[in-house]
């Protein structure tokens, strides 16, 4: 390397201002999980996906050693609450409500899973003394044992809106579980029809006893009965007292008398009517009917039509026709004695029937108003047989049920029967060992997946370009090798030289157009500050690529080295003699501590010890004034929150690039750094990750 010295522009103009800060906008948002990017995250999480896979494998495939198979069998019975009536002549099911139906055979799963069902079981098949339900060791309470593992082992449901139960028991044999479930429906059927036998003898008993109760109240309701109608007089026949009967008796008659009388009252008013006007030629009334005024009546006719022919004839004065007329008159005076006998007879009828009725109407009276003077004595007595009648109801009743109850005890009237019988199953029920250890990966799957997107919701460590700018509200200006190694401290390359193709090289002259000095500018030259979040050595090869490709397509380049520790300088053959250090502290001249590489062309401005943190005027006095002779000046200026004199080289510089590393860098760590450069955030053109 040789010194070189530069002439400055003359007449230089002025920087064009600086463009207006943004707004800070890198306040942290939600983290999102990209679907896209979920393979990614999960093999960068790979240790929190794999490590609850194997630990849930382990514990499945132990359980699926320790499982033992297991065989259910399961019994299905008609726990039907209706009972068959069967002393009665068409013998059949007793109706229920629906509700009531519904609660029975809902009552019939508590009963099938009852402890005196299953303790009979356990009695009747010695479960008691079976090591599968006691265990291995020898316990003081065998029975209870047994018992409790018995109803862990019984599972009871009914089919929908039916009266079927179904009975299941699982055990380690086939043949034991089949045997158990049948034992359980024989035991329920036994105590069903037990309790219903042990019912009827309660009831018959308690009938009993109340029969002969009620025997001794009819009794004495009879007795009352008969003693108040004879203290009062009240005799009866025929269900009904002697007084009403001979009222109703009177009654009738009086009726009938009343009838006779006008009837006899008619033919007496008939018989006088016709007596007091002339005998008419038409038919005589009925009650003036005889044989004697027939007769006469047939004489008269016959007398007077002659008497009118013989007027007619020979005339009034004629001796026939007074000799007619005599005997016309004759007929008439025996026609009215006639009548007047049917007269006196008719009024004599009417006097008797008359005379009849009022006999009766005062006996009539005189009995009703006994009846009313025993009307108090008669409402008691009434009220006495109603009390009577009621418990002869009672009686009979207790007394019919008595004896049906009495005669169903040795009938059975349960409708409940087995519909299936259990039969031993020929293949284990519950899980496999294949499901078991499936489940055990799925869930191991589950459970990794978990856990590494809560590591990555809570790491805050940023891994995509997405991530990126949303963190930093920046754009990202391109991506470098995500991989480890090119990211450790080697030798500088030039990239853009060996691999004019590549993707450094693609950044690189990305990034100088961007940073290209607009054509207005009366001052070509245009500073670049790289920066990063953390020590990066990316950053440092990236600076160096874009300036070696600057000298070579756009003039006089200056590359300075600010981040003292991990910067360029190392790489130089041999240390210039003056440094950065220097410049600034005006210790020696710019052009005394540039020297040039040969192979690029590139000016360099070596690190130097002793640069602390200069002022920003100090460096704009001291470099950049005297550099703007150059076309381009690059400076590496390392980190900002360990560098402090990176922040006086930010705000003299015109353009800075950020660099940060994705899977390293941390959200907070971003948002830092961009805090720090907040007064010069207008000047950050992106960010590059490397």
């Amino acid at each position: 390397m040789s010194i070189v010295t530069h002439h400055r522009w003359e007449n230089a103009a002025e920087r064009p201002a600086q463009e207006p800060e943004r707004s800070r906008g890198w306040v942290a948002e939600a983290i999102t999980i990209d679907m896209r990017g979920a393979g990614r995250m999960l093999l960068r999480r790979k240790w929190h996906l794999l490590a609850p896979m194997l630990l849930c494998l382990i514990a499945a495939a132990a359980g699926a050693a320790l499982l033992k198979p297991r065989f259910a069998s399961t019994v299905q019975l008609l726990a039907d609450p209706r009972e068959l009536q069967v002393v009665r002549p068409d013998a059949t099911l007793r109706v229920q409500a629906a509700e009531l139906t519904a609660t029975d055979a809902e009552t019939a799963l508590g009963v099938l899973r009852s402890s005196s069902i299953l303790g009979k079981v356990v009695a009747r098949e010695s479960l008691d003394q079976d090591s599968e339900f006691i265990g291995q060791r020898p316990t003081s309470e065998p029975y209870l044992t047994a018992l409790t593992t018995l109803e862990k082992r019984v599972a009871v449901k009914r089919a929908d809106k039916s009266f079927v139960v179904e009975v299941s028991v699982w055990t380690l044999s086939a043949e034991k579980s089949a045997r158990i479930a049948n034992a359980i429906a024989a035991v329920y059927l036994q105590e069903e029809a037990a309790g219903k036998v042990e019912a009827s003898q309660r009831a018959s008993r308690a009938l009993a006893s109340r029969i002969g109760e009620l025997s001794v109240r009819v009794q004495d309701a009879e007795r009352l009965v008969a003693e108040y109608r004879s203290r009062n007089d009240l005799i009866g026949a025929s269900g009904s007292l002697v007084p009403e009967q001979q009222i109703a008796e009177i009654s009738k008659q009086l009726v009938s008398a009343r009838a006779r009388t006008a009837d006899a009252r008619a033919r007496f008013d008939q018989v006088q009517q016709l007596r007091r006007q002339p005998l008419a030629m038409g038919d005589v009334p009925d009650a003036a009917s005889s044989a004697v005024v027939a007769q006469l009546k047939g004489r008269y006719a016959d007398a007077t039509r002659q008497q009118a022919d013989i007027g007619a004839r020979l005339g009034p004065r004629h001796p026939e026709a007074a000799a007619i007329g005599a005997q016309v008159a004759d007929v008439r005076r025996q026609l009215d004695g006639e009548l007047t006998r049917l007269a006196r007879s008719a009024e004599a009828d009417y006097d008797r029937a008359r005379q009849a009725e009022d006999s009766l109407s005062r006996t009539l009276d005189k009995l009703k108003t006994a009846a009313n003077d025993s009307g108090e004595a008669m409402v008691r007595m009434r009220e006495l047989e109603r009390q009577a009648e009621a418990s002869r109801a009672i009686y009979a009743t207790f007394l019919q049920r008595a004896k049906e109850i009495s005669e169903q005890q040795g009938i059975d009237t349960s409708n409940s029967r087995v519909i299936s019988p259990a039969i031993a199953s020929q293949s284990p029920t519950g899980l496999s060992r294949s499901l078991i250890l499936a489940g055990g990966v799925f869930g191991g799957l589950m459970l990794g997946v978990g856990a590494a997107l809560l590591r990555e919701l809570t790491d805050g460590t940023l891994h995509r370009k997405s991530e990126f700018a949303a963190a930093s509200r920046l754009p990202v200006l391109g991506v470098l090798a995500a991989d480890a190694k090119a990211r450790r401290r080697g030798a500088l390359r030039t990239f853009v030289i060996d691999e004019p193709g590549g993707a450094m090289a693609a950044l690189v002259y990305r990034l100088l157009d961007l940073t290209r000095a607009p054509r207005t500018s009366r001052l070509a030259s245009r500073s670049i500050l790289f920066l990063s979040v953390e020590p990066n050595f990316q950053r440092t090869q990236l600076a160096f690529n874009l300036a070696a490709a600057a000298a070579r397509d756009e003039g006089r380049v200056l590359l300075v080295d600010a981040d003292g520790e991990a910067g360029f300088s190392r790489d130089l053959e041999a240390m210039p003699e003056h440094g950065l250090a220097d410049v600034i502290g005006r210790r020696c001249t710019l052009d005394r501590a540039v020297v040039v590489d040969e192979e690029t062309g590139l000016g360099v401005l070596a690190a130097a010890p002793g640069l602390g943190r200069p002022s920003p005027d100090l460096v704009g006095s001291a470099l950049m004034g005297p550099a703007r002779g150059f076309d381009r000046l690059v400076l590496d200026a390392g980190t900002p929150a360990t560098h402090p004199a990176a922040l006086s080289f930010a705000t003299a510089a015109d353009d800075i690039i950020l660099v940060a590393t994705p899977g390293v860098t941390r959200r907070d760590t971003l948002q830092d750094t961009l805090e720090l450069l907040d007064a010069v955030r207008g000047k950050i053109r992106g960010i590059v990750l490397a």
